[in-house]
């Protein structure tokens, strides 16, 4: 009997040891598991982890268009700061959850943003980083896009006076005598998936601009780049003047009044879309924009390159222009560049989406803001008079100063521009307005080319044109 405990004892020490044995290699497994996925796979815990970031200093730039870990949280805090203010608790601001359970502000934050500029990482790239169900990334995605449309058009749709036009202006449009500059427009069509099961839908993403369907936006910017305005985002048969002339309708100036302790009524107004442009200010526009000036509450004299028309090729005063005007116009082009850094906006967009579509466009918009200036500007320095040659004076005095007869003396203007052209053809077309002229973007004192004149003012054209 005593040896029959005694091997029921051993036994029983025996499966004991067994199954700690068991747990410690699972228990190793699952460690090592661990260890492997934070050194070498891409997870939700190593996207959180600020040492992480630190070890990989790319990532935080390559996910999230933040440079640092630290900037992002710091612009998160500023974005939102009822979810990662100074005031939230340390163990809440930027909190992390296990897998299986409710996923925290800061992860859904994430996920939107890897969703929007992450290379777009599709639905189930991210079921695996992140270890949860579609339905639970997509339900994040839903909530937070638009809280990223919202902070977009903050930092996009602003109020800009005229004191900012002034000491904002670049060099080389001061070069240019295009200091009046007080908006560039341009339009972009993000192209898209075919729709093949509604014909409808189709059709009306279809854009004729790019022989594709896809969805047009229209983005007004200042000379120095920063843009101030977007229009909302349409399908792309659309075309710009429809998109213009519905900015125009909708220009009206946001009033409120305000009722002080004394009980005087004071009536603020703010400008909005085409009227944030100021009066006696002009717009530099491509050929798709000529005609839209008077859509705009303040009428803004609209420069934009020649037209051929039924001519063959442009003379030479005109490509001098054109090129100058060309060159201005960069800061669109550079703007929409910055605006693909949003990845999920670059070549054909899937159609499943097409809904995240206006809030990427306002995010990327607003990263494009947040971006280095295009120009540094220098302080405002008073111009020194330079001295006038009496064989200066004598072709100034010279000059036809008979602005009002315009349709009489225009082919008198064409000669002499042609004969200018002959006489020197070295000398490239540099200032687009007579340098001159008693006031400013006014198209009424300013002076018409002499035959000795080698920088030909093209205001009389642009004055024939409009």
């Amino acid at each position: 009997r005593l040896a029959y405990q005694e091997r029921n004892a051993c036994e029983d020490v025996e499966k004991r040891l067994e199954l700690q044995r068991e747990i410690n290699e699972s228990q190793e497994a699952e460690a090592a598991d661990l260890k492997g996925r934070i050194n070498y796979g891409l997870n939700g815990l190593l996207l959180t982890s600020a040492e992480w970031h630190e070890k990989n200093p790319q990532a935080c730039k390559k996910y999230f268009l933040f440079p640092t870990f630290d900037e992002l949280k710091a612009y998160l805090g500023a974005f939102w700061p009822a979810y990662f203010g100074d005031k939230v608790p340390e163990a809440k601001r930027f909190a992390t959850s296990l897998p299986g359970k409710k996923l925290t502000h800061f992860e859904k934050c994430l996920m939107t943003m890897m969703r929007l500029h992450g290379s777009g990482e599709r639905l189930f790239d991210l079921k695996t980083i992140w270890n949860r169900s579609e339905k639970s990334i997509s339900k994040a995605i839903k909530l937070w896009a638009p809280k990223f449309g919202r902070i977009g058009n903050m930092l996009s749709i602003l109020d800009v006076p005229e004191e900012y036009h002034v000491a904002s202006c670049p060099q080389p449009f001061k070069d240019a005598n295009m200091e009046k500059i007080g908006g560039l427009v341009d339009g972009k069509v993000i192209m898209t998936a075919e729709n093949r099961q509604n014909s409808p839908l189709k059709r009306a993403a279809w854009s004729d601009k790019v022989h594709h369907g896809g969805m047009i936006v229209l983005q007004f910017c200042t000379p120095c780049g920063l843009i101030f305005h977007h229009g909302p985002v349409t399908y792309g048969r659309a075309s710009e003047t429809m998109l213009i002339k519905h900015e125009g309708e909708n220009s009206s100036p946001l009033r409120l009044a305000q009722k002080c302790r004394n009980g005087d009524v004071v009536e603020h107004e703010w400008p909005r879309r085409l009227g944030k442009i100021p009066k006696g200010w002009h717009m530099l526009v491509d050929r798709g924009f000529a005609k839209h000036s008077m859509f705009y509450p303040n009428k803004n004299l609209h420069l934009f390159p020649s037209f051929a028309g039924k001519r063959k090729q442009f003379t030479k005063i005109e490509r001098g222009k054109d090129k100058t005007l060309c060159k201005l116009r960069w800061v669109n082009e550079a703007n929409f560049a910055r605006m693909l850094y949003v990845r999920s906006l670059q070549d054909i967009v899937p159609w499943g989406f097409i809904p995240l579509i206006p809030a990427a466009v306002s995010w990327g918009f607003a990263m494009s803001n947040l971006q280095q200036p295009f120009y540094k500007t220098a302080p405002p320095v008073a111009p020194t008079p330079a001295p006038v040659a009496p064989q200066e004076m004598d072709d100034s005095s010279s000059e036809d100063e008979g602005e009002d007869d315009e349709g009489q003396d225009s082919m008198q203007v064409d000669s002499d521009e042609d004969s200018s052209a002959e006489e020197d053809r070295d000398a490239p077309a540099k200032r687009l307005l007579s340098p001159n002229r008693p006031g400013q973007g006014s198209p009424s004192g300013v002076q018409r080319n002499s035959k000795k004149q080698k920088n030909g003012s093209i205001l009389p054209m642009w004055r024939r044109m409009w």
